[in-house]
């Protein structure tokens, strides 16, 4: 992803994430923060899916449509914030090959886990994908800023 991405970025995220919307400046904050963790899908002279991903702190996971203000001096988990595939291209393994980048990036960052907040009934798509469900005491408030039916997930990598 490159900083001229993020507003095809923004207008894609607001187009399929009807229930789940974010200020612009929470995506230009992930990306400024970790761009290495943003990725898109591009297509022609647009862009058909992207991935925000960056380090964190393991059982913690941000509110819907906060800022972070800095990753944390102790990340001892790699996050995924969100990722997008454009109904248009759905058909291929785009939503795979997303995770399998943010995988890369997170080992290729000394990272030995991926968490991220399931939400919108994709837990069988993150479970296909090598994630399991954790509880965490303490983290449903957050979880509810998404949906009562919000998984915090971890992958372990190998």
């Amino acid at each position: 992803m490159r900083g001229d991405d993020l507003d095809r970025v923004i207008a894609l995220g607001d187009a399929v994430h009807l229930v789940y919307p974010e200020e612009p400046k929470v995506a230009r904050e992930r990306f400024d923060l970790f761009p290495a963790g943003c990725f898109v899908l591009a297509e022609e002279n647009d862009v058909a899916g992207y991935v925000l991903s960056h380090p964190w702190i393991f059982g913690d996971a941000p509110r819907l449509n906060s800022l972070l203000g800095q990753l944390p001096a102790a990340a001892d988990i790699f996050y995924l914030h969100d990722i997008v595939v454009a109904p248009r291209v759905r058909a291929g393994r785009h939503g795979g090959d997303g995770v399998n980048a943010v995988k890369a990036i997170a080992r290729q960052s000394g990272f030995t886990r991926v968490g991220l907040v399931a939400v919108n009934n994709s837990n069988r798509f993150w479970r296909a994908n090598g994630f399991s469900r954790v509880v965490v005491p303490g983290l449903d408030e957050k979880l509810l800023s998404y949906d009562k039916a919000a998984r915090y997930m971890i992958c372990q990598l190998n």
